[in-house]
């Protein structure tokens, strides 16, 4: 309780300090008229004070805090105020996800000496970082040195050099952002240059919970937005069991404390990917983990068994032509980026609990069709409904889609995707022709991977 009491001290007194300073920022910058026009623009009333200084800050301390927040913004943009804009923005971003100093070298590092093409556009770092005085007292500007030492087609200064001249190791995580995108400005890469550099940023900004993401175009040419991915589950996979083809195998812990489990009985039933997730799992993780479980030395080879095994674990119709179509349709195109489509994934595991129930009624949804964990801490659940999802037989039965959909809710919550398709999409597309169902699943997975940012 304690520690929330202090952050919104801490909150309070940082939103006095912002005020005052725009107060005084307002009174060196503007004339009594120019405030007032100011905020009338704005439909922003007047606070009375006894002097420019103190009209400015009451005015704004009379307003809700956002709305004071967005208008001190708008005055330092306007005025090019780079410190006033860093204070509202850490006052803003607190408890959002930060771009960490790690982050910041790595891309850094892969930036290397061409920020801009060929070393830095000084007119671009200007409009981000205050770059007013003498890099010291008797030397040229600050903006001399940056020309000296960082621009040309042989620069001396690399990224980190820069990053450390100009403060972008240690400012708000939205400035380090516009930073990044600054990079992608179409004006200084062609569209593969852009595009390249954007899928590289995006690996490494993922970790912090971030992405680069084509938001528009101008004059053809594509622009990119640092973004937070979306909200992901929290907490990383521990225990993933799939592709299940007979009876349920009877699980025990040989490790409760670290969540390690064994396979007790009915090993041959599932299979349990008992390596460590990072960030998403992909096709490629999946085919190594295999070749290391069967002592396979041919990645060829391990792909084509393990195929078949998943394959094994569908029902016949469209599961089995959903997965061969998913990898049909994407594995030469994604190549290593190929997120896993894992199929039959437990979900709830309680085979034991289940015999104690007085009313033997087993968790909801013990299994999910099929599950893709991607970057970020995205978990993506794919199910293909049949007649059994909503019907008792030949009858509709709405106790089962009512718990259907809120087994639905209750991942939703989590921070899960949930995506069904109904059977009849692939009876109908089946009766349309092959090709029918290839675009039915071509169409869906696109527009996934462009909503998840996996080119």
């Amino acid at each position: 309780m304690a520690s929330g009491a202090d952050a919104n001290m801490q909150d309070n007194n940082l939103l006095e300090e912002i005020l005052e300073a725009a107060g005084c920022r307002f009174r060196d910058a503007m004339r009594g008229v120019d405030i007032d026009t100011f905020f009338t623009n704005r439909s922003v009333a007047l606070v009375d004070g006894d002097s420019k200084r103190t009209v400015a800050r009451n005015t704004l301390a009379s307003l809700p805090q956002q709305k004071a927040l967005q208008l001190v913004l708008e005055f330092a943009e306007q005025t090019k105020d780079i410190p006033l804009q860093d204070a509202v923005f850490r006052l803003q971003d607190e408890g959002q996800p930060a771009i960490t100093a790690i982050t910041r070298d790595r891309i850094a590092d892969l930036l290397a000496t061409r920020m801009h093409g060929e070393g830095v556009r000084p007119d671009i770092i200007c409009a981000l970082f205050d770059l007013s005085g003498a890099a010291d007292f008797f030397g040229p500007s600050k903006v001399d040195e940056l020309r000296i030492h960082a621009t040309g087609s042989e620069p001396t200064w690399n990224a980190r050099d820069v990053f450390e001249f100009v403060g972008a190791t240690a400012c708000p995580t939205r400035r380090f952002a516009r930073l990044v995108e600054s990079t992608l400005d179409p004006r200084i890469r062609d569209a593969d240059a852009q595009g390249t550099l954007a899928i590289a940023l995006s690996e490494i900004l993922l970790i912090d919970g971030y992405e680069v993401a084509r938001t528009g175009e101008i004059s053809g040419r594509a622009t990119y937005t640092v973004r937070q991915v979306r909200r992901g589950v929290e907490g990383r996979p521990k225990n993933l069991i799939f592709a299940s083809i007979g009876p349920k195998p009877r699980l025990g812990f040989s490790d409760a404390i670290d969540n390690e489990i064994i396979v007790l009985d009915h090993a041959a039933s599932c299979l349990i990917f008992d390596l460590p997730i990072g960030n998403g799992l992909t096709w490629l993780d999946l085919v190594r983990w295999w070749m290391q479980r069967e002592s396979l030395s041919n990645l060829v080879e391990a792909r084509t068994a393990l195929g078949k095994r998943l394959i094994a674990s569908l029902d016949d119709g469209p599961e089995k032509h959903l997965f061969a179509a998913y990898f049909r349709l994407f594995s030469e195109k994604l190549g290593e980026r190929l997120p896993a489509l894992i199929p039959q994934v437990y979900l709830h595991y309680d085979p034991e609990i289940v015999r104690r129930l007085s009313d033997k009624q087993a968790l909801f949804r013990q299994r999910m069709d099929f599950l893709m964990l991607l970057p970020g801490r995205q978990r993506v659940v794919i199910e293909i409904d049949g007649k059994h999802h909503y019907a008792d037989g030949d009858r509709a039965d709405p106790r089962r889609y009512a718990r259907m959909v809120e087994a639905d809710r209750a991942l939703r919550l989590r921070g899960y995707e949930v995506f069904r398709f109904g059977g009849a999409e692939f009876s109908l597309a089946n009766e349309a022709g092959h090709e029918a169902v290839e675009r039915l699943i071509a169409s869906f997975f696109r527009q996934l991977f462009d909503a998840h940012g996996v080119n």
